[in-house]
């Protein structure tokens, strides 16, 4: 099923948008500007509390659905069936 920009990380654009004044849109349009798609998901997190000062779930949680959004993580941020420290996920035999 093909996400829409209005819903990332199970978080609506509205609901980003109250707690951090700016839309997925607008979030994705800024990490990508900002190079975040080469960056791991560390470095996406402390982009954006240091760069746009966001607290530490919120860094979380745009960091995952940017993630999604540009195909770089599942729902649960694991890419490839490993997690990000390159451990095997549940669907291969954790």
């Amino acid at each position: 099923m093909k996400r829409t920009v209005a819903n990332y990380g199970g978080i609506s654009s509205a609901a980003v948008r109250k707690a951090t004044t700016k839309t997925w849109a607008q979030w994705l349009a800024l990490l990508d500007q900002a190079g975040a798609k080469k960056l791991p998901h560390k470095g996406i997190a402390l982009l954006l509390q240091q760069k746009h000062r966001l607290g530490d779930w919120w860094c979380q949680m745009v960091a995952v659905g940017y993630e999604q959004a540009r195909g770089q993580a599942s729902a649960f941020g694991k890419t490839g069936g490993h997690d990000r420290g390159g451990n095997p996920g549940p669907a291969n035999g954790r």
